[in-house]
């Protein structure tokens, strides 16, 4: 054999041997990539789990005695101004995971509508907290509020 035809196919051979590789990479970056998607998911849905684990109960009672129009103690504000803060920080980070694309725009709509839900008694509230959020976040919210997205 002569030595052109050896070097041809040595380099036949390092090329589907790179064609291999590139085709694997791809592979484990499409696996990775979705499960860093899931994690971040895991880690937003939990941040919210928590945060109604550690209030829930209060939070809804509390709520509950706002839209019967009673009035609540400073205390009792306080607390669910707390409740509120915290879980819009919550939002705030899932918003700007889905603005990173971590998380899917269905996952989104149903966080919004989650986000409306939890702050139909504290818009007067938001309006004075929102100065502690992105600019962007605090437009989302807006909007939400305001009938938009």
């Amino acid at each position: 054999m002569n030595w052109d035809a050896i070097g041809a196919v040595a380099e036949l051979l390092s090329a589907i041997g790179v064609l291999a590789t590139l085709i694997y990479l791809s592979i484990q970056i499409r696996r990775n990539s979705s499960d860093v998607r899931n994690s971040t998911l895991f880690a937003v849905m939990s941040r919210f789990a928590d945060n109604r684990r550690a209030h829930g109960t209060a939070v809804g009672e509390l709520t509950g005695r706002l839209e019967a129009g009673e009035e609540l103690t400073a205390e009792e504000k306080h607390k669910l101004r707390y409740f509120y803060q915290s879980s819009m920080q919550d939002f705030e980070a899932a918003y700007h995971q889905y603005l990173a694309g971590s998380i899917s725009k269905e996952v989104m709509s149903a966080l919004d509508e989650r986000l409306r839900m939890t702050m139909k008694t504290s818009t007067q509230d938001w309006n004075v907290q929102k100065r502690f959020f992105t600019k962007s976040f605090a437009n989302h919210f807006d909007e939400l509020i305001n009938g938009g997205k």
